[in-house]
């Protein structure tokens, strides 16, 4: 068998030696990251690569199809080295989908992961891959297959990690476009792992704890966890503590007397309790050092902080946390508002079949509950993907608007998930002014012809139209891609040119519906009337830009 070490090198030399794969060699293999099948995979992502590389304009939608397939075939790969401490542990898994994954979904960043890298390494892997199950934004992906990634190089999965990276690798060059080769990133991430590997055992090995040390991730964890200058975010941090019991409850009975002492030290913010417990156990001198990597392209270099240089960085980062994610009541994080009180919707569902006509009039409904309570999460995705399917069921549309307003939906969700004040400002202008583009004498300017897969939005006071809907005939960009907030051109000034250069710029950040569908609990018969209207819409997307 073929040492995993030489995945890169393998998929270059099949590059060099072998004719160049086809399209059609990659279009239909199915992904397999079992060591078993490694033949196969250096073929296929050898084909990948070259298609990337060389192809990618051309091919871009496939390529799209095919990397959430990857993604999917990676998390299947990560469920079968799972100890039984998470596959056999329901009150984990169940916590676990409860808590952490709702926080993090649609605006999960590196930079706020803090807490999550206290937990034991098989955890982290766990909550990662059923984030990016969920994960509808093309950068959030990118992030989540990082840390997977650097996860299990940590752990010592290379052969998985190495598999991980190319993902990643891909993730980000459909992302930005292609500003760097494959390989490029590829190199990047590798060089940037193993810098970070050796920073963690330099930490073991400071505080006596060495890699051959059974019970480390228990010491490490529980020392950090107990100490709120660790943490970013105290309301996570709980949620990560009440995690990482759950894991080691049955290991390590320190934790019934522990636990209560320190979700009260996140409370009071009093350290004394549990500072007479870990001085007890012999812990309260042990110090983990922090170390830092710097990852920036060309060179990947380890730099050493002093102690004021780490409290800085640290209260940087604590600061940063602080602005993106305001946690000022506990459980906060499953409404839509991190404020205000919450409220039950009154409204989920909806009839059976939405025509065009009768759209305008659900969607006021949608933006004005919106903007007067604060539903939770679970039922603003009950709201979307209902309002969508039943959208999606009627025959009584164009079906040009009927798959814009789609994506519009797609696109405003993912903004609501950021459970952002303004953000949630926007997201309700947004669906006003969706709801005037359906009706049929809407004033607004239309650009180009094919399919519409862009709204622009202007703010000059001297244009003469607000808004444009863009058409395309270019079968190389996505059935649609988003809207441009705040344009300050008038937007009679928009060239096609300009339009299309900017589509093509940002085509790799939009809004993964799939993801959306497969992160909500739908039944299987919503799930096929959604598939038969996707299937619809492309074909006729298909007859109309005459692609084969």
């Amino acid at each position: 068998m073929k040492n995993e070490m030489n995945l890169f090198t393998d998929i270059a030399q099949y590059l060099s030696i072998l004719d160049l794969p086809e399209e059609k060699s990659i279009k239909y293999k199915r992904f397999d990251f079992r060591k078993e099948e490694y033949g196969d995979l250096i073929k296929l992502l050898a084909g990948i690569q070259h298609i990337i590389d060389e192809k990618m304009n051309k091919n871009y939608i496939l390529l799209e199809k095919r990397l959430l397939e990857a993604q999917d075939s990676l998390i299947e790969a990560l469920e079968e080295i799972y100890s039984e401490r998470i596959n056999y542990n329901a009150k984990l898994k169940s916590l676990v989908l409860e808590t952490i994954v709702p926080y993090y979904q649609g605006r999960f960043e590196i930079g706020l992961s803090r807490e999550i890298s206290l937990l034991p390494l098989e955890l982290r892997l766990y909550i990662y891959a059923n984030l990016l199950r969920r994960e509808a934004s093309p950068l959030r992906q990118v992030y989540l297959l990082n840390r997977i990634a650097l996860t299990l190089h940590k752990a010592d999965e290379r052969f998985l990690g190495n598999c991980t990276i190319y993902i990643y690798a891909w993730a980000g060059h459909l992302f930005s476009n292609g500003k760097q080769k494959m390989e490029t990133n590829i190199k990047h991430e590798v060089a940037s792992i193993e810098k970070s590997v050796k920073i963690r055992k330099k930490i073991y090995q400071g505080a006596d704890l060495t890699p051959e040390s059974s019970w480390q991730e228990f010491w490490y964890g529980f020392k950090l966890f107990s100490d709120l200058k660790n943490m970013h975010n105290t309301e996570v941090a709980k949620i990560c503590f009440e995690i990482f019991t759950t894991y080691y409850e049955n290991s390590f009975a320190l934790l019934k007397e522990a636990k209560p002492m320190i979700l009260k030290y996140y409370k009071t913010k009093n350290p004394t309790e549990i500072n007479k417990l870990l001085k007890k156990e012999g812990l309260l001198e042990v110090e983990f050092k922090k170390g830092y990597g710097q990852f920036y392209y060309p060179n990947v270099n380890e730099i050493t902080l002093n102690n004021d240089e780490t409290e800085k960085l640290n209260s940087q980062q604590k600061k940063y946390a602080k602005e993106k994610i305001e946690n000022k009541i506990e459980g906060r994080y499953l409404y839509i508002r991190p404020s205000n009180n919450t409220s039950t919707a009154k409204i989920t569902s909806f009839p059976e079949q939405i025509s065009q006509n009768e759209a305008s009039e659900y969607l006021n409904s949608i933006f004005k509950l919106l903007a007067a309570r604060n539903i939770s999460l679970k039922e603003s995705n009950e709201i979307f993907i209902n309002f969508t399917t039943s959208v999606m069921n009627s025959m009584n549309w164009d079906l040009k608007m009927q798959n814009f307003v789609i994506g519009m939906i797609g696109n405003l969700y993912q903004k609501l998930l950021l459970r952002n004040k303004e953000r949630l400002k926007e997201l309700i202008k947004m669906l006003q002014i969706t709801s005037e583009l359906i009706k049929e004498d809407s004033p607004h300017l239309i650009v180009g012809e094919g399919w519409p897969v862009a709204l622009f939005i202007n703010t000059n006071p001297y244009s003469t139209h607000s808004h444009l809907i863009y058409y395309s005939n270019n079968n190389n960009l996505p059935d649609f891609i988003g809207y441009y907030n705040n344009v300050e051109v008038p937007l009679n000034r928009l060239t096609i040119e300009t339009i299309e250069s900017i589509l093509d710029d940002t085509k790799g950040m939009r809004t993964r519906w799939q993801r959306i569908e497969e992160s909500s609990d739908i039944e299987k018969s919503v799930y096929k009337k959604r598939n038969k209207y996707w299937v619809r819409m492309r074909n006729e997307r298909n007859k109309i830009l005459k692609i084969n």
